[in-house]
């Protein structure tokens, strides 16, 4: 995560998650995409649905996944 000025940053809505005992995925809606983010949060400071984070990607570590819905 970032800070909220970040220029690098993309300024999303969570819009759900789930924890998985040393890390917690989140789904952040940024414009008309859903990004999964996975990330350690410690306990007590896991974002919640509708919270706004601000995000950096670091590409080395960043995976696509396919969208078995998806029409392309």
């Amino acid at each position: 995560m970032a800070e909220a000025d970040d220029p690098d940053g993309l300024l999303g809505t969570v819009s759900g998650s789930a924890y998985f005992g040393g890390v917690t995925r989140i789904n952040v809606k940024v414009g008309e995409e859903t990004l999964v983010v996975e990330h350690p949060f410690p306990a007590g400071s896991r974002p919640r649905t509708g919270d706004r984070l601000t995000i950096v990607i670091d590409l080395s570590r960043a995976q696509r996944l396919e969208n078995p819905t998806s029409k392309d």
